[in-house]
């Protein structure tokens, strides 16, 4: 609980470790009410910082996020069908993230209003990290799990995705360290077009790896039929050596083809 950022980490290793599976099982109320309350106290407590409650609210936000791990009722098999008030664990997370956004934004807005006009936001977010041990620690661990996030969503997804997501976030980071420094905003309009050029080359070179990758696998399945491609073949003692042709594959995509190579379900 206090370094969110490890557990963070060890999270995602496991997701990267198992493979993505479509949950059939359903979220009961004794689990998401707890944590749908915890999120009401995370909004409620910058209201109650310097005064009484702050400590009780803080309390009652960790006590709340413990509720689930203490089921007092029967565990219940992943067959089992759905109940009135339960929940599809999508249904969860979405709402629990759309929540979370709204509170970062509605604090944002609050830093916002109270950072002074006469110095970077973000040299004021830097100073006021480090103003106090305790107040360092915590903004750390919240640093540290934007970092981790931001790693988790560059390389998940296809080489395309990976690179482009990788280009955005280093345009986005190269403007805050242009923020915070206080460079030329002349002089990074003039980085812009090769930002381009870069993300581009990434793009060609991706293509380009997987047209490679796609004529390896090409000619390992012709290979295996035993059927030639455009390769030269032996002449007799009574035909010349002559060229095979150039074979036309087409590929067609079965709704059950990733069951099938998992394993055998059931026959199509």
């Amino acid at each position: 609980m206090v370094a969110i950022s490890v557990a963070l980490a060890l999270f995602l290793t496991a997701l990267s470790l198992r493979p993505t599976t479509r949950s059939t099982s359903y979220v009961p109320p004794s689990m998401y009410l707890p944590l749908f309350t915890a999120m009401a106290t995370i909004y409620a407590l910058p209201h109650y910082v310097q005064t009484e409650y702050f400590a009780t609210n803080l309390l009652l936000m960790h006590g709340l996020l413990l509720l689930p791990l203490i089921s007092w009722s029967q565990p219940r098999d992943s067959t089992m069908t759905k109940r009135r008030l339960d929940l599809h664990p999508t249904t969860l997370y979405t709402a629990l993230v759309g929540i979370a956004v709204v509170i970062h934004a509605i604090n944002a807005q609050e830093v916002i209003k109270s950072a002074s006009q006469n110095t970077s936001i973000i040299r004021q977010l830097y100073h006021q990290i480090f103003s106090h041990p305790a107040q360092a620690s915590i903004s750390l661990d919240v640093v540290w799990v934007a970092i981790i996030m931001s790693f988790w969503w560059m390389t998940t997804g296809s080489f395309i995705a990976v690179v482009l997501k990788v280009a955005t976030l280093t345009g986005a980071a190269g403007l805050g360290v242009m923020s915070f420094t206080g460079v030329n905003w002349k002089l990074a309009a003039s980085i812009v077009p090769v930002l381009l050029l870069l993300s581009f080359g990434l793009v060609l070179l991706g293509f380009l790896q997987l047209s490679k990758r796609n004529t390896k696998r090409r000619k390992a399945l012709l290979d295996k039929m035993k059927i030639l491609d455009n390769e030269v073949i032996a002449g007799t003692d009574k035909t010349p050596p002559s060229k095979s042709p150039v074979k036309t594959m087409v590929g067609f995509f079965h709704p059950y083809w990733y069951v099938k190579l998992r394993g055998p379900v059931g026959r199509s």
